[in-house]
């Protein structure tokens, strides 16, 4: 079991985000604070110090927790907004243990999120084509709006760009608030996209993209 802390985290993480609080004026002066000190008041903003665990698909008793953690936050959030009987459908057909296994198996990896020895959430990507295909990220209700999907996306940027990837992409269901979120960590959308998943029932997603060179970018002015 492989656990990463966001100190872990390339120079990528911080120059994302240092854009947005870079400067603070004390006696009308404009200082820039340094990299620690912006790192420990971004963390102490943003909840609290992260660990990312890597699930090991062979692990029987790693997918069944991660399967019943993903059961848990994937009913509450879209049972009210695609119906019991397609996410329950859904969950059978994605994040029950037998598909989370074929899905590491096939190159998918999983994560889930720590903070003070607690999961508030989890995430899986892969490569895909020129981009990292961000397939899920979901945080438990209770946890939400602390910024820990800020933390999360900043992990999977640097896994991108270490594989050589210079984007993310993503699949939202289009009537969810979660386009909200990730319009505000500078995701743009790209497409409307309705695909088939059997038995009558499609995702009706919007694909979203994050240009990680122009995030570099715009970091380093």
């Amino acid at each position: 079991m492989a656990i990463y802390k966001e100190d872990d985290l390339s120079l990528l993480c911080v120059r994302e985000l240092k854009v947005q609080i870079s400067f603070i004026t004390l006696s009308e002066k404009r200082d820039i604070i340094s990299v620690q000190k912006w790192q420990a008041l971004f963390y102490r903003r943003d909840g609290g110090h992260m660990e990312f665990i890597r699930i090991n698909g062979k692990d029987e008793e790693a997918i069944r927790d991660l399967s019943a953690m993903a059961t848990e936050i994937v009913r509450e959030h879209y049972d009210p907004i695609l119906g019991k009987e397609q996410n329950d459908y859904m969950l059978e057909k994605f994040q029950s243990p037998d598909a989370l296994k074929k899905q590491t198996a096939s190159g998918y990896v999983y994560y889930t999120a720590r903070v003070s020895g607690k999961n508030v959430g989890f995430f899986a990507f892969y490569p895909r084509g020129d981009a990292m295909y961000l397939s899920k990220l979901y945080i438990y209700k209770s946890e939400r709006g602390k910024g820990y999907s800020k933390q999360m996306i900043a992990f999977v940027s640097d896994a991108a760009l270490k594989s050589g990837l210079p984007r993310i992409e993503l699949n939202v269901n289009r009537t969810t608030p979660s386009t909200a979120i990730y319009e505000a960590l500078g995701f743009v959308r790209l497409r409307s996209e309705k695909t088939d998943i059997g038995s009558g029932y499609f995702m009706d997603d919007y694909v979203y993209g994050l240009d990680l060179e122009k995030k570099k970018e715009k970091a380093a002015r």
